[in-house]
């Protein structure tokens, strides 16, 4: 198991336990409370590039994103080193060009690295 090999076989049981289906619902109904809140997204389907995405098609505007102010968990950066990859990089596969086009057009993301 790709888990074991990155974090132990003891660390990856403790990581086990705490993953549960989550629900934000009670959280969103809260902020709406609150006035001023004019969109929400749950970012447990299609992580927070995804939402984004959504948000800012849905809304006509763009969006600005500052990795650094990103909380991320010690497990996943000790993932993301493992795996060789880095936070501010990605590597589309080369025959899904066509859609990552598709996907990016139209967005007006400003991205900034630290």
């Amino acid at each position: 198991m790709l888990a074991e090999k990155i974090f132990g076989a003891k660390r990856t049981r403790e990581l086990t336990k705490l993953v549960s289906i989550q629900s934000c619902v009670r959280e969103a109904l809260a902020l709406a409370e609150l006035g001023g809140v004019h969109a929400m997204h749950d970012l447990t389907e299609g992580g927070l590039v995804a939402s984004l995405k959504e948000m800012a098609e849905a809304s006509n505007l763009g969006f600005e994103i500052k990795l650094e102010k990103i909380p991320v968990s010690p497990e996943a950066q000790k993932s993301r080193r493992s795996l060789n990859s880095r936070k501010d990089k990605f590597s589309p596969c080369p025959q899904r060009a066509r859609l990552w086009r598709r996907l990016a057009s139209g967005l007006r993301a400003v991205w900034k690295s630290a």
